[in-house]
């Protein structure tokens, strides 16, 4: 894979990488499910070359942009789901999480809570979930490990809209 770089997008479209090339019918149902969300537009990259990129050199590649809060990806996990599950990656600085960066002095607090209970920086939801994920990121309803956690209380780790 050749180095790629993440086109900028408006921040208020909802970022979906296609990294998985293998099941063509997949990814159309998958466009088909998220031609339905209600609210969100859509910036879609269909690059070949993207094809197998995982979820770090995605991530590296949204580096200082600093109004994308989430990219979705459309990976081998998602084409192989019978509910298309896509795999949102937070955006955000991993030192802005970093309790070595805090001061204890005001944010002890914080601290102890982010080493007890790191953030998460990853989960899976269907495509119906997009509008609220992105959404929620976009207006600051909700943080991205909120969302994680949501996620995480469904039986199969997979938020639903």
């Amino acid at each position: 894979m050749t180095h790629l770089r993440l086109p900028v997008v408006d921040p208020s479209a909802a970022l979906v990488v296609r990294t998985d090339r293998t099941d063509p019918a997949a990814w159309r149902r998958l466009l088909t499910e998220l031609r339905r969300l209600p609210t969100t537009p859509l910036h879609l990259v269909d690059d070949p070359g993207w094809a197998d990129a995982g979820p770090l050199a995605v991530l590296a590649s949204a580096a200082g942009q600093e109004d994308l809060s989430v990219v979705f990806l459309a990976d081998r996990r998602t084409m192989r789901s019978p509910d298309l599950a896509l795999l949102a990656l937070d955006t955000s600085e991993e030192d802005e999480d970093d309790p070595e960066e805090l001061d204890p002095a005001y944010y002890q607090d914080l601290i102890d809570r982010l080493r007890a209970d790191p953030p998460v920086r990853e989960f899976r939801l269907v495509p119906a979930a997009v509008d609220t994920v992105h959404g929620n990121l976009f207006l600051a309803n909700l943080g991205f490990d909120e969302l994680a956690r949501r996620a995480a209380e469904s039986p199969d780790g997979v938020l639903r809209a």
